[in-house]
């Protein structure tokens, strides 16, 4: 059954690399270089989309930890 819900970092990461070994394998088979660009620009997307999240994750676990932080004090 396919997973619901935002995607792992994780998640993303595997599909990330298999997208590199599609890329290997249009390689390996001399496919044309326009094809093989497409999807290396995909995979350009898919890291920065993946770096994002990885900076709003981080953010967001520093904005928690301040709040409580704060929670805390105010006891």
């Amino acid at each position: 059954m396919a997973k619901k819900g935002p995607s792992t970092i994780q998640d993303r990461l595997h599909r990330i690399e298999g997208q590199v070994r599609g890329v290997e394998k249009l390689v390996e088979n001399g496919e044309d270089t326009q094809k093989i660009l497409i999807q290396i620009e995909a995979i350009i997307s898919s890291l920065q989309s993946t770096k994002l999240e990885l900076i709003k994750s981080d953010m967001k676990n520093a904005l928690m930890a301040q709040l409580d932080s704060v929670v805390s004090m105010l006891k």
